[in-house]
């Protein structure tokens, strides 16, 4: 609640995200109850461990794209910009953490 007794609107950005994307199961989501910033934020570092094991499973770009991980953090990223980076850009850096992390061959 503001100070005036109306109700603290998320940031501008947020909202014109938010309206812009659509996506096929919106009108279910629409029948539950909604997930707050601070719950999302509460999260994050569950979401990006599911995204770095999906990832590990060889699952594709598209494949993410439609998992709760990856919508959970691109409303972080369209809400707190500043805060929080772009999924596809998450997904590059724990792309690349992964071939990094796997042995290489030794030459005999």
């Amino acid at each position: 609640m503001s100070p005036d007794g109306g109700l603290v609107q998320p940031p501008v950005g947020c909202r014109v995200a938010a309206a812009n994307r659509h996506h096929p199961r919106d009108d279910q989501r629409q029948a539950l109850p909604g997930i707050t910033i601070g719950e999302l934020e509460v999260k994050y570092s569950l979401y990006c461990k599911a995204l770095r094991m999906l990832i590990r499973e060889g699952r594709t770009l598209n494949q993410l794209r439609r998992t709760v991980a990856w919508e959970r953090l691109q409303t972080l990223h369209d809400c707190l910009p500043h805060r929080y980076r772009e999924p596809t850009y998450l997904h590059t850096l724990l792309l690349r953490d992964l071939q990094q992390a796997q042995p290489r061959a030794i030459a005999p």
